[in-house]
């Protein structure tokens, strides 16, 4: 600590180094044995960890900003320089120490769970240090755990279409069974690469008509080509479009490429590639650019 944040109460402290999204010095200046938004220190700091990523992600090279809400409040903002987004932290002292760190947001349903920004810290209730799991919970949550793990793990895993197909149907009973357990959180890894599959899965089906629609692509005149977009209009905007953002290609040779999400999975096969050039033969005879993202990061 500098001389400053030494002389500091353990609050001020924590907004320092909070404004600075510094989580080795926050680990060190929180306390163990209370409740941060409901869950441990654990939980609490690997989000705070999260949404740092996503702030340097987004370009974030400044200190955050902290504002209370009034001179006699216990609620502190904090807020972004280039992003939309605000986040509560209510810091309840005993005797000069940090005794709890919570929001007022309260989630009464999926709806408002669904609005719920990205970034919002907001913990489910198993990861809540008042839950109790019951036996039917913990065999779901092992199920989940093992499904992901055959596929998310420590060694690179090749996926071809045929084998998301089979991992999807091996998995959809289970899928079925947690899907509205929806305050689960610790059930969302299996979750979420689910329907990310199922997704991708869902776009590759349409491989063949982008092979299609490229082999009948005629620019002989600009009627021609307002043709062919009006023939493929709905391929592209109601199926494909931005398929490719997330994506980034390992070796066109190979027809393999990878998402950032999951590091571990290498995607292959042709299909992918159609659905590409089929999106960059539409987008470059098209009066807009509808992918909001470097170049250089389009895998075509």
């Amino acid at each position: 600590m500098n001389n400053l944040e030494s002389n500091s109460s353990q609050k001020e402290a924590f907004l320092s180094y909070l404004k600075k999204m510094d989580i080795a010095m926050l680990d060190i200046v929180l306390p163990e044995d209370i409740t941060y938004f409901g869950a441990n220190k654990t939980y609490f700091l690997e989000r705070l960890a999260y949404i740092t990523n996503q702030f340097k992600l987004a370009g974030e090279a400044r200190p955050l900003n902290i504002n209370q809400k009034d001179e006699f409040s216990n609620s502190y903002y904090l807020t972004s320089n280039i992003l939309d987004f605000e986040q509560e932290f209510i810091i309840e002292e005993k005797e000069g120490y940090i005794s709890n760190i919570s929001s007022s947001l309260e989630i009464k349903s999926i709806e408002e769970l669904e609005e719920l920004h990205c970034l919002e810290i907001y913990f489910g209730k198993d990861e809540r240090t008042d839950f109790i799991p019951s036996t039917d919970y913990v065999i779901k949550l092992h199920k989940c755990r093992s499904a992901y793990e055959e596929i998310v793990n420590d060694n690179i895993q090749i996926l071809e279409n045929f084998k998301i197909s089979y991992w999807i149907k091996k998995h959809k009973s289970l899928y079925k069974e947690i899907k509205n357990d929806t305050l689960m959180f610790r059930l969302n890894e299996f979750k979420n690469l689910y329907l990310t599959l199922k997704y991708i899965k869902k776009q590759l089906k349409c491989s063949l008509a982008a092979e299609i629609a490229i082999r009948s692509f005629d620019d002989t005149s600009y009627s021609t080509i307002q043709k062919w977009k009006d023939d493929f209009n709905r391929l592209f905007f109601c199926e494909l479009q931005s398929f490719e953002v997330g994506f980034s290609v390992l070796d066109r040779t190979n027809n393999t490429l990878k998402m950032n999400n999951y590091p571990n999975i290498i995607f292959k096969g042709t299909e992918f590639f159609s659905i590409f050039e089929f999106n960059k033969l539409y987008i470059k005879h098209s009066d807009f650019h509808p992918i909001l993202i470097e170049d250089d990061d389009i895998p075509f």
